[in-house]
């Protein structure tokens, strides 16, 4: 799970902004949603979540 989260910041991180320390935490069900779900939908959903935070500069 720890790897996946990695993997899945790494392919946003150029994205989210600068100058933060981010801090993940999971719920022990994303073991099992990571085992059933491919790591795009996982980078998907991380993505999502810092839109939502106001923390992704999206290119319009």
């Amino acid at each position: 799970m720890k790897r996946a989260l990695k993997e899945a910041f790494r392919s946003i991180c150029e994205d989210v902004a600068p100058g933060f320390d981010y801090v993940i935490i999971a719920r022990p069900s994303l073991a099992e949603y990571i085992e059933k779900n491919r790591l795009e939908t996982v980078s998907a959903m991380m993505r999502d979540l810092f839109r939502r935070a106001n923390l992704i500069q999206e290119a319009d």
